[in-house]
């Protein structure tokens, strides 16, 4: 067992499972350092919680560098760039394939001094084609692109974005598809400013029609504080990532049973959804504008995205359980009052019964007594407060695992709404959540696995 001490503790032996001595609020931390600032994403956990866990755990024992940190909802990347970091094989497994373009973009380390001579060879005559495609416009321009949405960008900027992202296409044979992968990301992180979407939204919804003439954004300039910024960026990631840690991002259903090989995993640190993607936070919808604009991922792809999360329309179950309330009193009596409100319980239930295979998974991928971590918010729908960290207690203990620890924490920054409209009514709005809770068990035996 590693004889090092964290700051605030002494030197004796200390309980991997206790996490009381940090401030897991983590208020007025710089939550987007390093190529986590890469590209905005909502809902993304901050890096401070998987980093803080990853020290903690191998100062107490449990991990040591060069084992493999698992996160089966990967998002945009925050584990696995924490995990390659620290000298860990980070796994990760995400729907949207655009998150999965993101999370390999900040993990992978690359020397920024090639991504900046790719953008000056790709573009060094810009300013001159720049001019003809406004000249192009001025005389009567072809319809938009087929790659993004009709209606959503102002002319001539959906030129410009169009012509940008051919060009990026082109040099990848001369300067290979991870500098052009980060090269995209650049592209697409300014795509929402360009675009008719509103801000402060995650869902697709454009600015009134009367506002859209006052929207003249210069794409070209945007490009280029992105790329400046995001090089910086990964001139310090380069400088600090760990010659010994590796990633391996896939698009995948982390409830597949043959996704991740059987006993393969050391730890898992992860923030699932809080709810299907309908009610809660839209991934799909969120990524579609800068995947289409930036990336060669299609509209019926990014599309699929929705659907297929976690209680979606098109969700289909890898194994068969035919009622998960049974491994839960809080789950029903949740979905009791949900019926008694307004009969929305089925679209809870469809949710916690993904949620409950995903764990499921996780109960055959990880080693025994191995440490398994979920940062759960508690969420409203229909009013109705959902206990998440409750469920996720009880869907541990079904499963098999030893529950170790629940530590709760404040979310002083959030990238999720603090309320919503229940009823669709603009002024009549409903709290969300304003608080998560770190849950922490251990894998059970196979044999004691009992699903």
């Amino acid at each position: 067992m590693s004889q090092h001490t964290l700051a605030g503790f002494g030197t004796e032996q200390r309980d991997p499972y206790d996490l009381s001595g940090y401030d897991w609020s983590l208020s007025g931390v710089d939550t987007t350092p390093l190529t986590h600032g890469l590209h905005y994403y909502p809902a993304r956990m901050i890096p401070q919680i998987p980093h803080q866990l990853i020290n903690h755990w191998e100062e107490t024992g449990l991990i040591e560098p060069g084992e493999v940190i698992y996160d089966p909802f990967c998002g945009s990347g925050t584990t696995v760039t924490e995990a390659q970091r620290a000298g860990y094989h980070g796994v990760g497994t995400d729907i949207n394939p655009f998150a999965c373009l993101l999370a390999r973009t900040k993990a992978k380390p690359i020397d920024p001094a090639k991504i900046e001579a790719a953008a000056q060879s790709i573009f060094s005559d810009w300013r001159v084609h720049r001019r003809f495609i406004h000249e192009g416009h001025s005389a009567g321009s072809p319809s938009e692109p087929t790659t993004v949405a009709k209606g959503w960008f102002p002319e001539p900027q959906v030129y410009e974005l169009d012509s940008i992202a051919r060009r990026l296409s082109e040099g990848r044979g001369e300067w290979g598809f991870e500098v052009i992968r980060f090269l995209r990301i650049c592209l697409a992180s300014i795509t929402r400013k360009i675009s008719y979407q509103q801000n402060g939204e995650f869902k697709r919804q454009r600015i009134p029609e009367c506002d859209r003439a006052g929207h003249n954004p210069d794409v070209w300039e945007l490009f280029c504080e992105a790329v400046t910024d995001n090089v910086g960026r990964m001139e310090r990631y380069y400088e600090q990532a760990s010659e010994q840690g590796s990633i391996d991002v896939r698009l995948a259903d982390c409830r597949s049973p043959t996704e991740i090989v059987t006993n393969s995993i050391d730890s898992v640190i992860t923030s699932p959804p809080y709810g299907d993607h309908s009610t809660t936070v839209a991934y799909g919808q969120y990524s579609r504008a800068p995947a289409l604009a930036a990336t060669p991922l299609n509209v019926k792809t990014m599309r699929d995205v929705d659907p297929t999360g976690l209680g979606g329309t098109r969700s289909s179950a890898f194994t068969e359980v035919d009622d998960v309330t049974a491994f839960s009193t809080a789950l029903q009596n949740t979905l009791e009052e949900l019926e008694s409100v307004d009969g929305r319980s089925d679209d809870a239930f469809a949710f916690f019964a993904d949620y409950f295979e995903a764990i499921n998974q996780l109960a055959r991928v990880v080693k025994e007594g191995q440490p398994v971590a979920l940062v759960v918010g508690n969420r409203t729908m229909s009013r109705t407060p959902i206990p998440m960290h409750l469920i996720t207690e009880d869907f541990f203990s079904a499963i098999g695992f030893t529950l170790e620890t629940t530590e709760p924490r404040s979310i002083p920054t959030k990238t999720l709404p603090w309320e919503n409209a229940p009823e669709n009514e603009t002024a009549n709005t409903g709290e969300l959540m304003a608080d998560e809770y770190i849950i922490v068990g251990t894998a059970p035996e196979r044999s004691l696995s009992k699903w």
